[in-house]
């Protein structure tokens, strides 16, 4: 998929008052936290993780940023966490918000929507010995260009 594929992809036909709407993975929501004010492109929950240092792991994207949330803390003494989208160069979070957020900001939204996966590095529980290695899990991005095209109609 091209740029010009995000640009072109068809939005789907939904108000406002139909959401949330989801389609294959993604959901369009409204917000539910005080960090994502206005409307969202959320995942559904997936465990990621080993034996004993495992957690359930979901995406929010908005406009300006991307939120990988966790059930579990985020051990941030854990190396090289962040994302990788199509296998490209580590995006590391920005920050950690409430200590299981980890937020990435900046425009992603057009360069997930034209990319086939997104890789996610993280580790869990801060403090506990061993710490935690860097676990990784993906996530098919197919059909996410529709997704934030039917996303920018409604914002």
């Amino acid at each position: 998929q091209s740029m010009a594929a995000v640009v072109t992809a068809k939005p789907f036909n939904v108000s406002a008052k139909k959401l949330p709407f989801t389609y294959d993975i993604w959901t369009i929501r409204q917000g539910n936290t005080p960090l994502t004010k206005g409307l969202v492109i959320a995942t559904p929950t997936w465990e990621m993780g080993k034996e004993g240092y495992t957690s359930q792991i979901w995406l929010t994207m908005m406009e300006d940023k991307i939120h990988v949330n966790s059930s579990s803390d985020i051990e941030t003494a854990s190396r090289g966490l962040g994302i990788k989208i199509d296998g490209g160069d580590l995006i590391p979070f920005s920050s950690i918000s409430d200590n299981n957020i980890g937020v990435i900001k900046g425009k992603w939204l057009d360069t997930l929507a034209a990319a086939n996966k997104v890789d996610i590095y993280l580790g869990f529980f801060p403090g506990k010995k061993p710490t935690s290695e860097t676990f990784s899990s993906n996530l098919s991005l197919d059909n996410l260009s529709r997704v934030v095209a039917t996303y920018r109609v409604l914002n």
